[in-house]
């Protein structure tokens, strides 16, 4: 099935769009199902403070499931970087609020990692 063009006998619902689609046809009754799912998508995080300096980048690019949240971020962000475990009280902000960690993401939010800091 090629992008955007329709393929003999299926229906239109099943042409391809944003969404990567399939075609599955039923042997029993001979009908056609679309098959539709999102691909993941990736997100871009900021990095500051300590975080920058144990991953060695300003910024990465997470891929994400589609209605992911904070936690899942952090779960995926662990396992690419595990130096990132030993940070207690690393706080998320999104769109320049902090985020607690049921909120779902966007792939357009703007994701910022908040280390501990120090000083006075």
């Amino acid at each position: 099935m090629k992008k955007g063009t329709p393929d003999k006998g299926y229906p239109s619902s099943c042409f391809m769009k944003k969404e990567r689609t399939s075609v599955s046809q039923n042997c029993v009754s001979g009908t056609y199902h679309c098959l539709s799912f999102r691909m993941d998508s990736s997100i871009s995080v900021l990095l500051f403070g300590i975080t920058r300096d144990l991953t060695g980048q300003s910024a990465v690019s997470v891929s994400l499931q589609e209605n992911a949240s904070v936690a899942d971020l952090l779960e995926q962000l662990h396992q690419q970087f595990p130096a990132l475990t030993g940070i207690r009280s690393l706080l998320i902000a999104v769109n320049g609020e902090y985020a607690e960690t049921d909120q779902v993401l966007s792939p357009t939010d703007e994701i910022a990692l908040i280390p501990p800091v120090s000083g006075g």
